[in-house]
């Protein structure tokens, strides 16, 4: 449960029909135990795997470095805009200034956690079909730890900065990773 095992252990017989799945295909699988449904939404993981499969190795690395470039250009341009029209966007929720102002300044921790959110995404997405699943999961479990719950403590608890410190644990979580 919360894994690919079931689809990993029989990628070459059972499941072998995956490799025509398009994006946007559901993949339903009944068992014993539940209905698990799946939608194939990262190309970038599947075309990763396939180029591992081949030893195309070069080709690995022109797509890790493309997909970084475009989600890093993307989700910072995307989080400096909402920086940007904060006002407009969170007066569709609140008229309060003290939740805006606290708001103003999670968007701006925002801007680097979400450009390092898709690094991260992206590279685990890389390693992931490569097997080095791992590496991944330890910076994953050390980071959410150490950052995720020790600082987001001193930073709340210890310091009293509230939602603007748990921001910038969650940014230094996604930084560590």
């Amino acid at each position: 449960e919360g894994s690919t095992i079931l689809v990993s252990a029989h990628n070459n017989t059972y499941f072998n029909c995956l490799q025509h799945l398009k994006f946007g295909d559901k993949i339903v699988v009944k068992t014993n135990y539940g209905i698990y449904e799946y939608a194939v939404s990262s190309a970038h993981s599947i075309i990763i795997g396939r180029y591992r499969g081949r030893c195309e190795f070069e080709n690995i690395s022109a797509l890790h470095k493309q997909s970084l470039y475009l989600g890093v250009l993307i989700n910072g341009i995307l989080s400096v805009l909402v920086f940007i029209f904060h006002r407009p966007l969170l007066s569709i929720f609140t008229s309060d200034p003290a939740i805006i102002g606290v708001a103003k300044w999670v968007l701006i921790i925002d801007i680097p956690l979400e450009i390092f959110r898709a690094v991260n995404n992206l590279s685990e997405g890389s390693l992931n079909p490569c097997g080095d699943v791992f590496v991944t999961f330890l910076a994953s479990v050390l980071s959410c730890w150490v950052m995720g719950v020790m600082l987001a403590w001193v930073l709340c608890e210890a310091l009293s900065l509230g939602l603007v410190g748990l921001w910038v644990a969650f940014a230094m979580n996604e930084v560590t990773k």
